[in-house]
């Protein structure tokens, strides 16, 4: 037997609001410059937003910028106006400290992102773990798939009727069995 966990959070979990933020950052800078380049992090904690790293664009944005990417996502997210949420409990627009932290991109980092075939590389990035299957329509492993579903449809319903958080976790384990020639542990009549 073998588990396989997918977690899903709401887009009022601190991890969630920091990428639904990230996320705003890049939509600004690419849409005011195409070839923008964003390597930067988003850290969310108490009251606070830290804006991290590195960002090379044509697109200019103050700290005031910044400030209302991070106030507009938080209302967007649901944190403005719900009768359950105090300025205490949580990342009310109103309240919250914004940290900007960025630099221009350095030149060494670039140098592995503009390639001289014309070809765009991957710069300093990592490797990412992923794949395609055919379980679902979307073409995504199940267990994200409905971890996903389920969350929405909690988040949903939390946004509606306004009376619980807007931060929630979800995690999906699917147990799958594996044949005694795989993995060795389980008798060959396992499926």
């Amino acid at each position: 037997m073998y588990l396989f966990t997918s977690e899903v959070v709401s887009p009022g979990h601190p991890d969630k609001c920091a990428d639904i933020i990230a996320d705003s950052i890049v939509d600004k800078l690419i849409i005011g410059d195409s070839k923008s380049r964003v390597a930067s992090e988003v850290f969310v904690a108490g009251k606070h937003v830290i804006i991290g790293g590195e960002v090379t664009s044509k697109t200019v944005l103050t700290t005031e910028d910044y400030k209302k990417i991070v106030h507009n996502a938080l209302v967007n997210i649901g944190y403005s106006g719900n009768p359950y949420f105090t300025r205490e409990e949580c990342l009310h627009p109103e309240d919250v400290e914004v940290q900007v932290l960025l630099n221009s991109q350095s030149p060494d980092i670039n140098q592995g992102v503009d390639q001289e075939d014309g070809e765009t590389g991957a710069g300093d990035q990592g490797i990412m773990f992923g794949y395609a299957d055919i379980e679902t329509k979307n073409f995504m492993p199940s267990a994200i798939t409905y971890a996903r579903e389920l969350m929405e449809k909690v988040y949903d319903e939390c946004i509606i009727n306004k009376m619980v958080s807007s931060t929630g976790k979800n995690r999906l384990i699917r147990i799958l069995l594996l044949k005694k020639e795989m993995f060795g542990s389980l008798n060959s009549s396992a499926v």
